[in-house]
């Protein structure tokens, strides 16, 4: 259900995470940088602070394959690590597909630890 095409292309030639020329001092401070964002989303998610923030995730999550599925009588979105951007994606394409929202029986939340994903308050 997303991403599509167009916009999966889009969010790897704009990912930090693409390789391009650079040196290694720069290489060596993107790392540190990374590195202390984590470390903050860790201590974050420590204390209890979930929530679903009004920023946009990395590109790599957002380039996470969302997919539905109807099994057993049942419809089962698996949302993977997606942002925002997928999330409205998915919502604009469903009625297209024939998806009904709400109607959804089983729903994998995206998150995999780190901060600028959907958490549920817990």
């Amino acid at each position: 259900m997303a991403p599509t095409r167009s916009r999966f292309l889009d969010l790897v030639v704009s990912s930090e995470k693409t390789p391009e020329e650079k040196g290694l001092l720069k290489t060596a401070r993107d790392a540190v940088v990374r590195v202390m964002k984590e470390a903050a989303a860790l201590v974050k998610a420590a204390w209890g602070d979930e929530y679903f923030p009004a920023g946009e995730t990395s590109n790599e999550n957002e380039m996470s394959v969302v997919q539905y599925a109807y099994l057993n009588k049942s419809k089962i979105l698996l949302t993977a690590d997606t942002g925002r951007g997928g999330l409205q994606e998915v919502i604009d394409y469903a009625p297209l597909a024939g998806l009904v929202l709400p109607g959804i029986n089983r729903f994998q939340v995206p998150h995999h630890g780190v901060a600028t994903t959907l958490r549920p308050n817990c």
